[in-house]
């Protein structure tokens, strides 16, 4: 084109020198504008950004409350949420500049990926074919629960070596309590781990698996990256919602099994009396009878561990006749800083003043308020901590919202906050990050309205959206049944209802004791809900809340949720996954989804921290194959020092 713009019109003979001079000015603007072409595809091709607008009132306030992170406990966080607060409408996430090393990490991640598929790219499971996935209520029956086991003792090792001078201090400014250094523990040559050891669990409330994958979180990734992680993420408890799973993850149970079979629920039998369990109620949350099972924490103390919980779904129930040795009762505006303070006054307490006031409010184990730190105070060998912004965001705005990218970048912040803070301070501690479930979008649009079919004065219902328990009136029970035959065959794969106890069994919901499940169970298909009437859905104009949901089949992609771990008792670059099973029969113009239940299911996590702490687990539903994965993912113990003959 360029030659062509200089040749000579006619296409014969010279051109004399003005006429050439003309020409190339002509051509000028068009070479100008090559060039430029040239120079934005260099630049796209060679600085892959992923472009998010952080600039709504939500996300600039997500992006702002980095701040308190950083100046309480890592100054670059408060430096970066500073840029990210000043930046144009637009706010750019890359990541950072590889070392030679972490370029080698990178590209051996980018080759794992080549071969394992993108949680959101996984094929949507098929429908479950009545005949093998479902059966008779009378045939309902509980999972196989483990029984007790223990793990050997060695004295005390530790494999990673402490920093001769702490980084990056607590902000006295910000924080009452100031760190001493700690005693450096005897650093050790070997590769053997400490059975006695320590761990911090850490939940992500409602942080889908494939957030991973959005180029906003570096932090997490690189975690992912060099520790152990579940790739294709962690599959949930049914149902796929807060209560219960944060239950499963500390007790190693299915909800049939510890009884949180929703956030919302009735039980129709003694004690309860057709009391209400809400979860926001704290109420009926403090009430010890609703749990079952036995906790992590409790189960620490046992085994003579001292543990410290924060926030944990569960923790302010006195399970078991005693809460944690440490808990700090649940509030939704504790800044991260301080949870992380706090934690970090319970693993090392020597780190801070005697006498010193505490971040948080604590109590012990009676639940009476703690005054002041105690420097000498035995170290806890458990610690929770429970963060819930990407939850609440998503929920409010969506999956893919500004929003929802702000608070995803905003908490991986915090992560490697709490990570610098941990390797600084007490190197010797196991982190363990979780999440309890997914999330998927939802839509005025996509809503499942039972009223053309069962009259709303013919039922009474607990709204667990999109799971939703339906009771018939005495004496409507035919018509109810009849209407929903009706519903589900006029919204087929959008909506499943299923008698109580004749469920799926892959749900290991049918052993749910009948008095806290009612007849029947709706649940809608993910991205849809379930109202009574259409008067349930937006005026025109007015915003749908909650424009997120989870609870949905917990083997839906979207629910995946999340699980990596680093530390000195854990081999670096793992993976662990589910073994292949055999998918389910589906119709045979639908091909079954390479990888059923590929991802780690919940019920593993529970033993793998009394792996990890050396205590023995109380009965509970992990499969032996999961925790030899685990075991296999371990240094192996100490030896035992030799005995003089």
């Amino acid at each position: 084109m360029v030659a062509a713009a200089l040749s000579h019109p006619g296409g014969s003979g010279p051109t004399s020198g003005a006429a050439t001079t003309r020409r190339w000015t002509a051509a000028l603007p068009r070479l100008g504008t090559y060039a430029l072409l040239v120079v934005a595809l260099v630049v796209l091709l060679n600085a892959p950004w992923r472009w998010y607008n952080l600039h709504d009132a939500t996300a600039d306030a997500i992006v702002a409350s980095s701040a308190a992170v950083g100046s309480g406990v890592v100054a670059p966080l408060a430096a970066a949420a500073a840029a990210a607060a000043a930046a144009p409408p637009y706010v750019r996430y890359r990541r950072p500049r590889l070392t030679d090393a972490d370029a080698d990490a990178e590209a051996d991640a980018a080759a794992d990926a080549a071969r394992v598929p993108d949680a959101e790219a996984d094929q949507i499971p098929a429908a479950d074919s009545p005949d093998s996935d479902h059966h008779d209520a009378t045939a309902a029956r509980r999972p196989r629960i483990l029984q007790s086991r223990s793990y050997p003792v060695s004295p005390l090792r530790h494999d990673r070596r402490l920093s001769p001078a702490l980084r990056r201090p607590p902000s006295a400014a910000q924080h009452v309590m100031a760190a001493r250094a700690p005693a450096a523990p005897p650093v050790m040559g070997d590769r053997h781990r400490d059975v006695n050891g320590t761990v911090l669990l850490v939940s992500l409330d409602g942080f889908r698996a494939s957030y991973l994958e959005r180029g906003i979180t570096p932090r997490l990734n690189r975690m992912r990256r060099e520790g152990l992680a579940a790739p294709r993420g962690m599959q949930p408890a049914f149902p796929s919602m807060t209560f219960p799973n944060h239950w499963t993850l500390v007790t190693g149970l299915y909800p049939e099994s510890h009884g949180i079979v929703a956030n919302r629920f009735r039980d129709t039998a003694p004690p309860f009396n057709n009391a209400s369990f809400v979860y926001k109620d704290a109420t009926t949350t403090q009430d010890a009878r609703w749990w079952g099972g036995e906790p992590i924490w409790r189960t620490a103390a046992r085994g003579g561990a001292r543990a410290a919980v924060c926030l944990w779904p569960g923790s302010n129930a006195p399970v078991g006749g005693a809460h944690a040795d440490a808990w700090v009762p649940f509030s939704p505006t504790l800044a991260p800083a301080d949870k992380i303070q706090w934690a970090l006054a319970q693993a090392v307490p020597s780190l801070f003043p005697d006498g010193a006031p505490l971040p948080l409010e604590t109590r012990d184990a009676a639940g009476a308020p703690v005054a002041a730190h105690n420097a000498t105070a035995p170290p806890a060998r458990l610690l929770t901590l429970y963060f819930n912004d990407v939850d609440v965001a998503a929920h409010r705005h969506g999956t893919h919202a500004n929003a929802t990218n702000a608070a995803v970048a905003h908490l991986d912040g915090v992560v490697g906050a709490l990570l610098d803070a941990f390797d600084a301070h007490a190197p010797h501690v196991n982190v363990v990050v979780v999440s309890d479930h997914g999330m998927a979008d939802s839509s005025p649009d996509r809503l499942v309205s039972l009223a053309p079919w069962v009259d709303p004065a013919d039922y009474t219902w607990t709204d667990n959206r999109p799971l939703f328990f339906l009771e018939p009136r005495r004496g409507r029970e035919d018509a109810v049944r009849r209407g929903l035959a009706a519903g589900a065959a006029t919204w087929g794969a959008h909506l499943r209802v299923f008698a109580r106890g004749a469920g799926p069994d892959r749900f290991h919901y049918n052993g749910v004791p009948p008095s806290r499940v009612p007849t029947w169970v709706l649940i809608a298909a993910p991205e849809w809900s379930v109202v009574r009437h259409d008067g349930e859905r937006p005026a025109p104009g007015e915003a749908y809340d909650p424009a997120g949901l989870h609870g949905h089949d917990n083997r839906h992609p979207s629910m995946r949720a999340l699980f990596m771990a680093r530390g000195p008792a854990i081999r670096p670059g793992g993976v662990i996954e589910a073994p292949p099973v055999v998918p389910v029969a589906v119709p045979v113009e639908r091909p079954p989804a390479n990888d059923n239940d590929a991802s780690l299911a919940n019920i593993e996590i529970y033993s793998f921290l009394a792996m990890l702490l050396n205590v023995p687990t109380a009965p509970n539903n992990a499969t032996a194959a999961g925790q030899a994965a685990f075991a296999d993912a371990l240094y192996p113990p100490a030896p035992l020092p030799r005995v003089a003959a």
